[in-house]
């Protein structure tokens, strides 16, 4: 199943007009080009590297714009200000064939793009829609998050849709099996003696949010039954700030034809939980005229029913198969959950797909070289690196940014200040305190080369600088400065503190560290550094699964993970789901595990789900 999706990105404060004094400001400029803002640059990349055909700029001045179309400079940076109606802006997305995309992207944050968002909501009620920045803090986050995604070659996802509740009956013949997930830690287990089918419900979930037609054919099921709650959809904004509308599933009724500002207003909502329902129902079918690609004498009957009680069915037979309208039709009912399958080979890596494979221990890694597999750890290695480096490119960027631009920012301070009341001296000797703790944590997470010095609080007395306008405005802009340079490194830097908390307190003989450029740096006890292949099986297959599941996990997806007690000693299974619920905590994700090993599940068996029916809800029947 492919979802046609189209990708939406602000358009930014900062123009080509702006930059370049000698270009006539009656020039037309085609609209990719017009936007010279980094986080508008970053976005145009973005959207260039996942979704070259299918992206527009979304303008307070033009509403929806085609890259290759030509606009003129102007004005206005907000909906309000430029006083464009809602209606010309739909009718707009409606010419420009934007309505007929399944799932749309918007790119940016609730703080700084709340008028975009809810114009994105308004227009594109019926579709999926997700904002894979919503809850960035600032621009910088957004940036960093950004940059680790094209860096990755992997699009982000922002999934609000959750699996509530699966029902299966007819699994292999005989099973009927009811299976509530836990809301409360995004942790759900199900158990059960061999034979129960606990990796093929895995299988039977992953197929379905893949729209693998042929696999969900070949498991043997009558039907299945998902109810999703549709939480945090909507969010009720901090106090003081504007609310944002962002269910994208709920219909709207349409504005009436009058200035933005009134057609769209602020909408003050906590997250409704509403709920939708998947059914499949498999059945033989007869067979008439062409064969089903996947199959000859099966059908599959697909009924989705909205929050609203309304039902989309498809069903899908050797008659009726076209891939095209499959595909379409598919997409309308099955929602695009993002799905995440953790096997229990980990260690090797096909080089071209990036899936695991079975392979040869003992075959050499070169840098540089092509190869068919790669050994996991190595590649996770080179990853980080690669990330790394690039966040401290445009950490560069900002820098450089920030500082042709600090003189008229520290007089334009300085004279603000003396209109002001001054800020406490122990304000900033505290702020400097902090920003020197940052140091060293980002020194001791890679991101930095250099040891910070120790804070010595006689390096700048209090007594020194209280009342001193010119030194509290320059000591005010170096702790703004600083503050907004790190942020570009905050939801890396947090992915890669866990990690490190993580593998040290597992490896117990060895030091782990992360560096800018090495990746992966081991020391064994006697301080000898140990190369990350040379780990033992068991050690790294520890290190790629936590890595894939802390660096390639966006928020809402669904990971499944089959029988991860494998290679485990059973100390590290007790520590294994604490492990996740601290994943969980910082990526968002959700997570289904299968297992039979108590150990694993250790003191948490309020998440389980026992398929045997020893629990009285595993079976049903």
């Amino acid at each position: 199943m492919a979802l046609k999706t189209l990708i939406i990105t602000p358009a930014g404060e900062d123009k080509i007009w702006d930059r370049d004094a000698n270009l006539d400001a009656n020039r037309h400029i085609k609209a990719e080009n017009a936007f010279t803002g980094r986080f508008a640059q970053r976005c145009h990349e973005y959207s260039i590297k996942f979704y070259p055909e299918d992206r527009v700029i979304l303008s307070p001045k033009y509403g929806f714009v085609l890259p290759h179309e030509e606009i003129l400079n102007y004005s206005e940076n907000t909906f309000k200000e430029s006083k464009i109606e809602y209606d010309t802006i739909e009718i707009n997305a409606e010419s420009d064939g934007l309505l007929n995309y399944e799932r749309i992207i918007f790119l940016g944050n609730r703080k700084e793009h709340s008028e975009y968002i809810q114009i994105v909501s308004k227009i594109f009620s019926d579709k999926w829609v997700e904002y894979p920045l919503l809850d960035s803090e600032n621009t910088e986050e957004m940036l960093g998050r950004l940059i680790d995604s094209i860096t990755r070659n992997s699009p982000l996802r922002f999934n609000r849709i959750k699996p509530e509740y699966i029902e299966i009956t007819g699994l292999f013949g005989k099973f009927n099996h009811k299976i509530p997930i836990d809301d409360s830690e995004n942790i759900s287990i199900i158990t059960a003696p061999n034979g129960y089918g606990k990796t093929t419900i895995l299988r039977l979930l992953r197929a379905v949010f893949l729209g693998n037609l042929r696999e969900i054919k070949d498991i043997p099921f009558e039907n299945l039954k998902i109810i999703f709650s549709l939480d945090e959809q909507r969010k009720k904004q901090k106090s003081g700030e504007e609310s944002v509308l962002s269910d994208q599933n709920s219909p709207q009724t349409k504005p009436a034809s009058t200035g933005l500002s009134q057609n769209i207003p602020s909408v003050d909502i906590q997250s409704d939980n509403k709920k939708r329902t998947l059914s499949i129902k498999k059945s033989l079918g007869k067979m008439i005229g062409k064969k089903l690609p996947l199959g000859d004498m099966w059908s599959l009957h697909f009924i989705s029913e909205t929050p609203d009680g309304d039902e989309i069915e498809y069903t899908v037979n050797p008659d009726n198969f076209d891939e095209e309208e499959t595909s379409w039709e598919l997409s309308r009912i099955i929602p695009p959950v993002p799905v995440k399958f953790i096997s229990a080979q980990r260690l090797w890596q096909n080089a071209e797909s990036c899936e695991g494979r079975e392979g040869d221990l003992l075959a050499c890694h070169a840098g540089g070289v092509r190869r068919s597999y790669e050994l996991t750890i190595l590649n996770y290695s080179e990853d980080i690196m690669r990330r790394i480096q690039a966040m401290l490119s445009d950490y560069a960027a900002s820098t450089q940014q920030l500082d042709a631009t600090y003189p008229s920012r520290y007089m334009e301070l300085c004279y603000k200040m003396e209109r002001e009341i001054l800020p406490p001296a122990r304000t900033i000797t505290e702020k400097l305190l902090k920003i020197r703790l940052e140091q060293k944590k980002l020194k001791d997470l890679g991101f930095l080369s250099y040891n910070p010095k120790v804070w010595d609080v006689s390096e700048i007395p209090e007594a020194d600088i209280e009342g001193d306008t010119g030194v509290l405005a320059a000591l005010s802009l170096y702790i703004d400065d600083t503050e907004k340079k790190y942020l570009i490194f905050s939801d890396l830097e947090k992915k890669i503190d866990l990690l490190l908390q993580i593998i040290n307190s597992l490896f117990l003989n060895l030091s782990f560290e992360i560096r800018a450029d090495r990746g992966f740096y081991f020391m064994v006890s006697d301080h000898e550094q140990i190369a990350p292949e040379r780990l033992s099986s068991g050690e790294q297959n520890q290190l790629v699964m936590y890595y894939d599941l802390i660096f390639f996990t966006d928020p809402g997806t669904l990971v499944l993970v089959d029988e991860p007690e494998i290679s485990l000693h059973i100390v590290w299974q007790r520590l294994y789901l604490e492990y996740i619920k601290k994943i969980t905590n910082i990526t968002g994700s959700n997570f289904m595990i299968a297992t039979h090993s108590p150990q694993l599940i250790h003191t948490n068996w309020e998440y389980t789900v026992d398929l045997s029916g020893e629990d009285g809800e595993g079976i049903d029947g």
